[in-house]
């Protein structure tokens, strides 16, 4: 019989640091010649010459935004999130941005290496960038609202009313130019009006339900206008409990993206747990810049951690600091929960807070300028995806994951 997670212990795994302190022991472990992969450390700082070569060139006055939903959301040199609260009252636009950065959040798994979507600008876009400009349209035309005559607005109604066919027709998506995961998607898209429903204290406001009431909820728990960082990912692991499956059954709620490690223990327990929470820390960056406009000052933003996914995991197995023992660890598709894809995606959490300090040192600048969060977004992540098409030829990433959707 598998223990149960104690009160305490599930508070402990609501926290960023439970992401870091995890990664490490496995981080160090595999330092010790223990797993699938060889961590080189002497190339780490060729690597961070590379991470640092990309942000001179990507932002040459290093006035670099926070890794979010709404960096993609200004593709194309148009700043849709803008666009779309000058275009609202000054009371409907955090609501609203909230609308639509989560949507677009949950909606941005892998496109693919076919798919691309024309935007109203008349420009092509494709991956992240192509979903984040489809997302904004599709929030524009209505696809989320239970009401013709409200169309800015994400409603439980409106999102199970969402069929294949709307959602194809508005994502561009034909058997020429397919989009992959649709029904995926939708079902994403469905489970958030299933966390409305069961989480009302997040989002009913004045007896409405509406996903950007999420916002509400997070500026009053904001005191004298500051909001740890910490508490922002708590609300959203707590807030967006039933996206996930339950693939732990030790715990009494859903954290999606944890896991157990084999080696640690055959079975789960407290102890073999690893959490990586990707999914939510990516929504947490995405949300503190609307809750920046509304005057909250969010502290403590180095204790969410870098992003275990493939551009940043990627970035060190191109420059070789993650080095595979098996050729077939990288060719072989492998699931989330295989102990191969945990060591990879913990050492890339722990990397990633060893070559921040290595960055910050060459652009002479300290974490209250340089936050881990836009080291990301001006540099590993960016970074990532140069390394994958001058090593590799491709946008893929450097190892075969075969994952659901809700992870990557």
């Amino acid at each position: 019989m598998s223990e149960r997670l104690t009160t305490e212990q599930v508070d402990y795994f609501l926290h960023p640091r439970c992401v870091r302190e995890r990664s490490l022991k496995l981080f160090n472990q595999m330092l010790s010649g223990k797993g699938h992969w060889t961590l080189d450390l002497e190339q780490l700082p060729a690597c961070a010459d590379y991470v640092v070569a990309t942000i001179k060139k990507n932002y040459p006055s290093f006035e670099i935004p926070f890794h979010s939903r709404r960096g993609h959301l200004r593709a194309g040199g148009l700043d849709r999130v803008e666009k779309l609260r000058t275009a609202l009252p000054k009371d409907e636009q955090l609501i609203a941005e909230y609308d639509l950065i989560i949507t677009s959040v949950f909606v941005d798994a892998g496109a693919g290496d076919v798919w691309t979507y024309k935007g109203s600008d008349g420009k092509e876009y494709s991956r992240s960038e192509g979903l984040a400009v489809a997302s904004f349209d599709a929030f524009e035309k209505g696809l989320y609202s239970s009401s013709k005559e409200r169309l800015l607005q994400v409603t439980p109604d409106g999102l199970n009313a969402l069929n294949k066919e709307s959602f194809e027709e508005c994502f561009q998506s034909t058997s020429s130019n397919p989009l992959l995961g649709i029904e995926t998607r939708l079902q994403m898209l469905k489970k958030i009006a299933s966390c409305m429903h069961k989480g009302p204290e997040f989002f009913l406001h004045n007896g409405r339900l509406r996903l950007g009431h999420l916002g509400h909820y997070l500026k009053k728990q904001s005191k004298n206008s500051k909001l740890q960082a910490s508490e922002i990912l708590k609300t959203v692991l707590l807030a967006f409990e039933h996206m996930w499956p339950e693939r732990q059954k030790i715990s009494p709620i859903r954290f999606g993206d944890i896991w157990n490690y084999s080696r640690w223990s055959e079975r789960p327990r407290f102890d073999s747990l690893i959490a990586f929470h990707k999914l939510s820390q990516w929504l947490s960056y995405s949300l503190m810049e609307a809750l920046q406009d509304e005057g909250i000052e969010i502290l403590n933003l180095d204790d969410l951690t870098g992003l275990p996914e493939y551009r940043n995991g990627g970035l060190f197995v191109d420059l070789k600091v993650i080095q595979a023992k098996e050729a077939s660890t990288l060719s072989k598709g492998l699931s989330p929960d295989d102990d191969a894809i945990l060591e990879w995606r913990a050492a890339t959490v722990t990397l990633l807070d060893r070559i921040a300090p290595l960055v910050r040192e060459r652009l002479g600048m300290n974490a209250q300028k340089l936050p881990l969060v836009k080291i990301l977004e001006g540099g590993t992540w960016s970074s990532g995806r140069r390394s994958a098409q001058e090593f590799r030829n491709t946008s893929a990433s450097p190892i075969n994951i075969i994952s659901d959707g809700s992870v990557f």
